[in-house]
């Protein structure tokens, strides 16, 4: 089996072949390792009476046993397993204990945590300094890069920041495929902007912060900025729904949805998180049914867009654009 631990979204798996799909969704809780752990030990109990994934379970049982693993988790796992990969998720939302044995990944859990956690960079900037965070949900890290940027030679303030974009987006958000948000003054916002070749990089920035703010305070002046972005993202997307031209550009049947992202045309998948439908869509897309008694129609969806790179967002009924389930917005021509 060969093990990979998932760094960015979405999970390279999910564009295998897979003869199987095995999901399993585990909210891991530090203070009590030993109860993650029992947990963990009755999901693979669950695949191991299935009689059929045995090599799957003894690499299961493995991890259950290696103390080591299950020191350095999140709030949650999520495990993908096909044949011969394991896949796994380290996620900082909760998530409900449940494991799915299919011909499909279970991925909703999966595009809830990454679209409501909203990892990012933060860096602040002086003309001389910089410090680079990791943050989300529930705060920012410091994490300690600048011996590894330093130079001995005398340099512009352009070409000093040269230097620090490339490694950021060399280390961290090509890698992680995360966006970089920028603490500082207009004026120094405004070189690095200028100069910086990191496609990550958010186009608004967040004014300079004190010398003596704490994390804390990074933390809630930048995680309001990544709550705005989302906010406008949304009300972007009504937006969007209700000019552009419905025939171009907005696809509401599945019958054209399928094809439209096989063909890599579609931009974005907006999908109703609380609708229940079943169906079954085929790994190519080529063959699809609505059928009551099939999996979830909306995750089958999710997991085929996701393979073709098409960024899917989870919507509550009331959020939807229209009173369509699921709808597809086309690239601009």
């Amino acid at each position: 089996m060969r093990l990979s631990v998932v760094k960015s979204f979405p999970p390279k798996i999910l564009k295998e072949e897979s003869k199987f799909c095995i999901s399993i969704y585990l909210p891991t809780n530090t203070e009590n390792r030993n109860q993650d752990i029992r947990n963990f030990k009755e999901l693979i109990d669950v695949l191991e009476a299935s009689g059929s994934f045995k090599e799957q379970v003894i690499y299961l049982r493995s991890l259950q046993n290696d103390l080591e693993f299950w020191k350095s988790n999140l709030n949650s796992l999520a495990i993908l397993l096909n044949q011969e990969h394991v896949a796994i998720n380290k996620l900082m939302l909760v998530v409900d204990e449940q494991i799915h044995i299919s011909d499909h990944f279970y991925v909703l859990p999966l595009i809830e945590n990454y679209q409501k956690n909203h990892r990012y960079f933060l860096l602040t900037l002086e003309e001389n300094s910089f410090k680079l965070y990791f943050g989300n949900l529930y705060g920012v890290f410091e994490l300690d890069i600048i011996d590894k940027i330093s130079t001995n030679q005398e340099l512009s303030i352009e070409n000093y920041y040269r230097l620090i974009d490339q490694f950021i987006d060399d280390n961290f958000t090509t890698v992680y495929r995360s966006p970089l948000l920028i603490s500082a003054s207009p004026n120094l916002y405004e070189t690095f902007h200028n100069i910086s070749q990191n496609p990550m990089l958010l186009s608004i920035h967040m004014d300079s912060t004190s010398i003596d703010a704490t994390t804390k305070d990074i933390h809630t002046k930048s995680w309001h900025v990544m709550e705005s972005l989302q906010n406008e993202k949304i009300d972007q997307l009504n937006t969007d729904y209700h000019n552009l031209n419905k025939h171009d550009y907005i696809f509401c049947d599945i019958q054209d949805i399928i094809p439209a992202i096989r063909n890599f045309e579609i931009d974005y998948l907006i999908l109703n998180r609380q609708k229940k439908l079943n169906g079954f869509i085929g790994f190519d897309g080529h063959n699809f049914e609505i059928n009551e008694h099939g999996d979830s129609l909306i995750n089958h969806l999710a997991e085929f867009a996701l393979k073709y790179d098409t960024e899917v967002i989870l919507l509550n009924t009331d959020q939807m654009p229209s009173d369509d389930d699921y709808i597809a917005v086309r690239k601009s021509k």
